[in-house]
């Protein structure tokens, strides 16, 4: 399966993260449409409907994480989920603990290496 067929969204409030992580996918050969926030990113899931892969923030002004995680499963139960955090008030591991018993397919705790990051998504892409 080409790594093209299929695009994902990467949703985080901090631009600069949101560049890096699209220069991860580029570099594997992966296109990506980006997001600010949770609102941003529901509104890019209804437009679009070539996303395979929501790459989501948990703590974000406006909308965040967990809510647009509750959100996600109910509007697009097929759609693969990667939460990651860095923390914000508490561990990032707490955040993602509760990502992944509401429905995340996998978690990643920031700062990550590219290598991790895109091994995840093909394994996400691919199952």
């Amino acid at each position: 399966m080409s790594c093209k067929q299929h695009k994902i969204l990467v949703t985080d409030d901090d631009a600069d993260l949101r560049h890096v992580i699209g220069r991860f996918l580029e570099i594997a050969d992966y296109e990506y449409y980006e997001a600010a926030n949770g609102r941003e990113c529901v509104a890019q899931l209804r437009e679009h409907d070539d996303i395979g892969l929501v790459i989501l923030d948990v703590v974000m002004p406006d909308q965040e994480g967990l809510e647009t995680l509750s959100i996600i499963k109910k509007e697009f139960p097929e759609l693969k989920l990667l939460m990651i955090s860095g923390g914000g008030r508490t561990s990032p591991l707490d955040y993602l603990s509760i990502a992944k018993s509401l429905g995340a397919n996998e978690t990643l705790s920031k700062p990550f290496r590219s290598e991790k990051l895109i091994g995840m998504v093909r394994n996400l892409l691919s199952s």
